[in-house]
């Protein structure tokens, strides 16, 4: 379900500071409010809707994705987060890293580009080698 972070902005970028603590900036907070839609009364809420929300995890646990790769043919970047979450301990590493060969095998000429020290949020915690992943993937097209 969607997090419980949202109504004041105080509330919404308290709950952001504390989870991006070591990467929070002036630049990051204007990224995080133009993800969320502010009403009348000046209240926070996501963009996007909870049945909608619900909809969408409903197709990935009903059609996962991963049955899908077989049928991408374009060139094809994975962008992968090392450790997903702070706590990830060295097994869900190692089956994610099986996880993201199984992707490369299924995606023809897939290329997948590993960032340490990072979670899920790449964009926000590592932009810098989020870009240069982007750069060097894009640069040899």
């Amino acid at each position: 379900s969607p997090r419980d972070i949202y109504g004041p902005p105080e509330r919404y970028l308290g709950a952001l500071r504390r989870q991006f603590a070591d990467c929070w900036s002036d630049r990051l907070e204007k990224m995080v409010m133009s993800m969320v839609r502010i009403d009348g009364d000046g209240m926070v809420h996501e963009r996007l809707e909870p049945a909608n929300h619900e909809q969408v995890l409903w197709t990935m646990w009903t059609e996962p994705t991963h049955l899908m790769f077989s049928r991408v043919r374009c060139p094809t970047l994975l962008v992968v987060a090392e450790r997903p979450w702070a706590g990830a301990d060295d097994e869900m590493v190692r089956r994610r890293r099986e996880s993201v060969k199984a992707a490369q095998s299924a995606i023809a000429g897939s290329v997948a580009v590993w960032i340490p020290d990072t979670g899920h949020d790449i964009g926000y915690e590592r932009p810098g080698a989020l870009a240069a992943a982007l750069r060097d993937f894009l640069g040899g097209r």
